[in-house]
Protein backbone atom coordinates (compact mmCIF):
# COMPACT_ATOMS: atom_id res chain seq x y z
CA UNK A 1 0.00 0.00 0.00
CA UNK A 2 1.52 3.02 -1.03
CA UNK A 3 1.50 6.09 1.95
CA UNK A 4 -1.09 8.49 -0.39
CA UNK A 5 -3.63 5.81 1.00
CA UNK A 6 -2.50 6.05 4.30
CA UNK A 7 -1.83 10.44 3.92
CA UNK A 8 -5.19 11.84 4.43
CA UNK A 9 -7.01 9.31 6.60
CA UNK A 10 -7.53 9.95 10.17
CA UNK A 11 -7.14 7.73 13.18
CA UNK A 12 -10.70 7.10 13.59
CA UNK A 13 -10.39 5.79 9.88
CA UNK A 14 -7.56 3.83 10.62
CA UNK A 15 -8.80 2.31 13.76
CA UNK A 16 -12.20 1.48 11.12
CA UNK A 17 -10.44 -0.40 8.69
CA UNK A 18 -8.07 -2.66 11.06
CA UNK A 19 -11.40 -3.35 12.89
CA UNK A 20 -12.84 -4.44 9.40
CA UNK A 21 -9.92 -6.11 8.05
CA UNK A 22 -8.71 -7.97 10.92
CA UNK A 23 -12.46 -9.38 11.45
CA UNK A 24 -12.56 -10.61 7.26
CA UNK A 25 -9.00 -11.78 7.31
CA UNK A 26 -9.79 -13.59 10.56
CA UNK A 27 -12.87 -15.31 9.21
CA UNK A 28 -11.58 -16.43 6.16
CA UNK A 29 -8.64 -18.10 7.97
CA UNK A 30 -11.55 -20.31 10.10
CA UNK A 31 -10.63 -18.74 13.15
CA UNK A 32 -12.58 -17.47 16.22
CA UNK A 33 -12.25 -14.71 17.61
CA UNK A 34 -10.40 -16.77 20.96
CA UNK A 35 -8.69 -18.74 18.34
CA UNK A 36 -6.82 -15.11 16.89
CA UNK A 37 -5.81 -14.31 20.76
CA UNK A 38 -4.17 -17.52 21.42
CA UNK A 39 -2.23 -17.01 17.90
CA UNK A 40 -1.35 -13.65 18.82
CA UNK A 41 -0.94 -13.67 22.27
CA UNK A 42 -3.58 -10.95 23.01
CA UNK A 43 -6.35 -11.23 25.37
CA UNK A 44 -9.66 -12.05 23.90
CA UNK A 45 -11.22 -8.47 25.38
CA UNK A 46 -8.68 -6.73 23.41
CA UNK A 47 -9.61 -9.03 20.25
CA UNK A 48 -13.05 -8.00 20.40
CA UNK A 49 -12.37 -4.34 20.94
CA UNK A 50 -10.21 -4.05 17.84
CA UNK A 51 -12.71 -5.99 15.90
CA UNK A 52 -15.49 -3.30 16.66
CA UNK A 53 -13.10 -0.56 16.74
CA UNK A 54 -13.26 0.30 19.94
CA UNK A 55 -9.60 0.56 20.55
CA UNK A 56 -6.20 2.44 18.97
CA UNK A 57 -4.18 -0.82 19.21
CA UNK A 58 -0.44 -0.69 19.36
CA UNK A 59 1.94 -1.73 16.79
CA UNK A 60 3.13 -4.49 18.58
CA UNK A 61 -0.67 -5.85 18.72
CA UNK A 62 -1.10 -5.26 15.07
CA UNK A 63 2.01 -6.82 14.19
CA UNK A 64 1.35 -10.02 16.04
CA UNK A 65 -2.16 -9.78 14.71
CA UNK A 66 -0.82 -9.62 11.63
CA UNK A 67 1.93 -12.76 12.13
CA UNK A 68 -1.46 -14.74 13.78
CA UNK A 69 -3.19 -14.12 10.08
CA UNK A 70 -0.50 -14.28 8.01
CA UNK A 71 -0.27 -11.14 6.50
CA UNK A 72 0.80 -7.81 7.06
CA UNK A 73 0.45 -4.92 9.30
CA UNK A 74 0.12 -2.96 5.91
CA UNK A 75 -2.59 -5.57 4.74
CA UNK A 76 -4.47 -4.62 7.85
CA UNK A 77 -4.98 -0.84 7.19
CA UNK A 78 -6.08 -1.59 3.29
CA UNK A 79 -9.37 0.51 2.82
CA UNK A 80 -12.04 -2.42 3.16
CA UNK A 81 -13.05 -2.45 -0.74
CA UNK A 82 -9.12 -3.27 -1.25
CA UNK A 83 -9.16 -6.15 1.19
CA UNK A 84 -12.12 -8.09 -0.29
CA UNK A 85 -10.45 -8.18 -3.79
CA UNK A 86 -7.52 -9.22 -2.34
CA UNK A 87 -9.74 -12.30 -0.77
CA UNK A 88 -11.34 -12.32 -3.68
CA UNK A 89 -8.60 -12.94 -5.98
CA UNK A 90 -6.19 -15.47 -3.32
CA UNK A 91 -10.03 -17.52 -3.55
CA UNK A 92 -10.18 -17.54 -7.44
CA UNK A 93 -6.70 -18.80 -7.30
Amino acid sequence: MSNEGLKYAHNEELIRRMARNVAEYRKVKGYTQLDLANEADIGLAQIKRIETAGVNTSISSAYRIALALERSVDDLLRPYDETIRIIESEIES
